[in-house]
């Protein structure tokens, strides 16, 4: 696999509004991981192909990295 690069820029998401829904998919995930209180909701979201995959950052432990369907 070919390794590539990239950056993360930080962007106040009052002044974007693709970041405001990115932080409220966000936030909506990581409840659904930390309560399992979403699954209906995290359900709506894939059958409208609304959410239609996961990005997994890399660990130290963990290869290889990328997009994978949910």
């Amino acid at each position: 696999m070919e390794e590539s690069h990239f950056s993360v820029q930080y962007l106040d998401s009052k002044n974007n509004p693709f970041i405001q829904i990115a932080d409220v998919l966000a936030n909506l995930y990581y409840s659904e991981l930390n309560t399992n209180a979403y699954k209906t909701e995290m359900s709506m979201l894939k059958e409208r192909k609304i959410l239609k995959g996961m990005f997994e950052f890399p660990s130290a432990k963990k290869e290889p990295c990328g997009f994978s369907e949910p």
